[in-house]
């Protein structure tokens, strides 16, 4: 039974796949079936759900939908072709890789200000672009942003109330063009480009 896993979180230690690893373990020593099987709707009947799979139907009288996020793109025409050649997502994983280097964040939530404080410690210079006036990140993250401020002096250039235009590079990212307020152009090198822009629930086929 379901019922047994009274504290699924308790004695958990590791990294995210290891957790993750073990609470799978223990759902199914308690009983619970892994359908390998994809969702591709979600229908209200009566009292019951039905959920739809590529294999066939599923009723249950309770659905947990735990489909996680996505990360919401930054809307330029062949970015995805930079994947892996200066387009990143995690600044815990690629910062050590760019000491020395130019690279640039877009956003202006918690995300943004969390990838630009861990970057300033390793990178020549982050350009965080925000097409705002302030930052949206909770205080926490702004006051880690600041201490990082304070600890790597010069390391940051912010450029409010810009926009991202187009990224250049033959091989792998070698500019950033930046839109700003007035229509304005500016060309920045950068060997990195982080886009920060919030997540999306994965729920569309709900």
């Amino acid at each position: 039974s379901v019922n047994e896993l009274v504290d699924p979180g308790a004695d958990l230690e590791g990294s995210g796949i290891d957790v993750a690893t073990q609470l799978a373990g223990e759902a199914v020593d308690a009983g619970v079936a892994r359908l390998p099987e994809a969702a591709v709707a979600l229908l209200a009947e009566g009292d019951a759900w039905r959920v739809v799979t590529d294999q066939g139907k599923h009723e249950a009288r309770c659905v947990v939908v735990a489909t996680g996020a996505a990360r919401r793109p930054l809307p330029l025409p062949g970015l995805e072709r930079f994947e892996g050649k200066g387009l990143s997502w995690c600044a815990d994983c690629d910062a050590p890789l760019l000491a020395g280097a130019d690279v640039v964040v877009v956003g202006g939530g918690d995300s943004a200000l969390q990838e630009a404080t861990v970057l300033m410690h390793h990178a020549r210079t982050v350009h965080l672009v925000h097409r705002g006036r302030d930052w949206r990140a909770r205080a926490a993250l702004r006051e880690a942003f600041a201490r990082a401020l304070d600890a790597c002096p010069g390391r940051c250039v912010m450029h409010l109330e810009h926009a991202v235009l187009a990224v250049e590079g033959d091989e792998a990212i070698a500019a950033v063009v930046l839109q700003g307020p007035d229509g304005t152009r500016r060309t920045l090198q950068a060997g990195a480009l982080f886009p920060c822009l919030g997540l999306e629930p994965r729920v569309a086929w709900t």
